[in-house]
């Protein structure tokens, strides 16, 4: 009878070990290549299982080739913190600035910054606390144009035009959100403020390749 019973036990006890992230607490998926291609760095966030609790982003990097495993814990997290902007440096090392949840204004922008290692990759982080926050508008996009380090986009309402070092940018094929942020101070302490901006159009990721756009991934 024991014996009868100990496959059955083993099958629980597997189950009851499966460490793997809910696909349905998924959500908000992006990537960005190397700009070599041999890698992408999978943004994406993850939901909490609990009723009452938070959830965070994450990132993976995987070969370029490969799809993305999102069931998997082997990602790099960043505390509760955002990773709202990323760039490749070069194929071994990844700049990151991160918004930090109730850090309040500081005596400077970035209030800290560390380097770390994880796996393969030098990620380089830069950490801020939040001035304000908005949305600059809804727009549809007639034409656009990249030009190196700044980015110009004209719209059924006013040209808006950004510095690429200054932006974060998610696209498609039909649309872009962009976050610009600039440094904002009260009372000699500060913080970042982020605007975001929602265009529709016809939109190319060939053209933004060189300034890292983030692709958007159908949830």
């Amino acid at each position: 009878m024991i014996k009868n019973l100990l496959p059955i036990l083993l099958i629980i006890l597997t189950l009851g070990c499966d460490n793997s992230i809910d696909s349905s607490l998924i959500n908000s998926r992006e990537k960005l290549n190397s700009p070599n291609k041999e890698f992408t760095l999978y943004r994406y966030f993850i939901k909490s299982s609990m009723a009452f609790g938070s959830g965070f982003t994450v990132v993976q990097i995987i070969p370029f080739n490969k799809n993305c495993n999102y069931s998997s814990r082997d990602f790099l997290r960043f505390g509760n913190n955002y990773p709202f902007w990323i760039k490749w440096k070069d194929r071994n090392t990844i700049s990151v600035k991160c918004l930090v949840q109730d850090a309040g204004l500081q005596k400077t922008q970035p209030f800290k910054r560390e380097v770390i290692q994880w796996k393969d990759w030098t990620i380089e982080i830069e950490y801020y606390s939040i001035f304000s926050s908005g949305l600059g508008g809804e727009y549809d996009c007639t034409n656009y144009s990249v030009d190196g380090n700044e980015i110009t986009l004209k719209t059924n309402k006013e040209p808006l035009k950004f510095k690429i070092d200054d932006v974060q940018i998610s696209m498609d094929d039909t649309s872009i959100n962009l976050k610009h942020f600039k440094t904002d101070y009260f009372n000699s302490k500060y913080g970042l403020s982020i605007t975001s901006y929602n265009l529709t159009g016809d939109f190319d990721e060939n053209d933004f390749i060189k300034q890292q756009a983030f692709i958007k991934i159908p949830d």
